[in-house]
């Protein structure tokens, strides 16, 4: 009768664990729901660096325009540390590294300031985002490239190819956009107007 009581004790010990096909099939599932999670929040954190880079974007130009239309002038200053003084710098893009101060964008790249009059013949000044990578790259001149249309925006290049030339009165975006990695993609604004 004892011998009778062990066995079922054991069948009931084997019944209530998880075997090894069971606890893989488990592991499996929990993967796939992590991986899932990781995957949505890498999407939902590169478009909020997008959007972010956006509005850095757009306050700088804005900040420059509005400096300009009150102290009218042809020529603008590419000075970063000059351009701060003067307050029309965003200050989640600058970065002082003690003798200077710099832009940074979202991607970690430098950001260049610099008047293009001469090469336009018009009032104006270049954006430019050095060292990004080809898919934020093309993610972001789409974005911006529609969101800065009523900023005075002239000129949206990728740093290999035009994307949008409204001077050449082409309205139209280039929606094959090519971006390769390390790319400098740039934007002209007018300073006026």
């Amino acid at each position: 009768m004892m011998n009778v009581q062990k066995i079922s004790i054991r069948s009931i010990a084997r019944k209530a664990g998880f075997n090894l096909i069971e606890a893989a099939i488990v592991l499996g599932i929990v993967g796939l729901i992590v991986g899932g999670i990781w995957a949505a929040a890498g999407s939902a954190y590169e478009n909020m660096r997008q959007q972010n880079a956006a509005k850095q974007l757009l306050a700088l130009v804005q900040g420059i325009r509005g400096f300009y239309a009150q102290n009218p002038s042809d020529t603008i200053t590419e000075d970063v540390s000059e351009l701060y003084n003067l307050g029309v710098l965003p200050a989640d893009m600058v970065v002082d590294t003690g003798s200077a101060k710099i832009l940074r964008h979202q991607w970690g790249g430098g950001v260049d300031v610099n008047d293009t009059t001469s090469t336009y013949g018009i009032a104006s000044f270049r954006v430019t985002f050095n060292s990004m990578k080809a898919d934020a790259c093309r993610n972001f001149l789409t974005r911006s490239a529609n969101v800065a249309r009523g900023s005075g925006l002239l000129v949206v290049n990728s740093g290999t190819a035009e994307v949008l030339n409204l001077i050449a009165n082409s309205s139209d975006i280039n929606t094959s956009i090519t971006c390769t990695d390390q790319a400098a993609p740039f934007f002209v604004f007018s300073l006026r107007g």
